[in-house]
């Protein structure tokens, strides 16, 4: 059943995806994808916390992925990882995104994949942010 809390969260998500929409200018463009994806699909501007945990499941499981196609380049306790079965992976990717890293496992510094951990990192260190400002945003009302 909708209370009030419902009703005007769902008129704060309208608001700000006309105010997303009126929005002109090359910046305005090129940034629209982005809100979209990120601030109306993902956190429902502020108030969808469990969009953000289903945003979150998709970048580890797809970070996994990354890392499970480029296993060459992980390293194990400085050797190399090699094929593994894709949960390892995923455990490597879930590692990442909440703690920046495992005790052991790491990129191959002299490859490209740092960037990619480094900013699978960077998205934990966000989205966990955003999903503990919206989360306490619907628990404190």
């Amino acid at each position: 059943e909708r209370n009030a809390y419902d009703d005007m969260d769902e008129a704060y998500r309208m608001f700000k995806r006309c105010s997303r929409k009126a929005r002109t200018g090359v910046l305005a463009e090129l940034l629209r994808p982005l809100d979209y994806c990120l601030l109306d699909m993902g956190a429902g501007y502020g108030t969808r916390p469990w969009n953000i945990t289903v945003l979150v499941g998709a970048l580890v499981t797809l970070f996994a992925g990354c890392y499970f196609a480029f296993s060459d380049q992980v390293l194990d306790g400085g050797l190399r990882a090699g094929p593994q079965s894709f949960g390892y992976y995923l455990f490597y990717s879930l590692a990442t995104f909440m703690t920046i890293g495992a005790e052991n496992l790491h990129p191959d510094y002299q490859n490209w994949l740092k960037y990619v951990v480094a900013f699978e990192g960077f998205c934990g260190f966000f989205l966990m942010t955003l999903f503990v400002a919206t989360f306490t945003r619907k628990v404190i009302r």
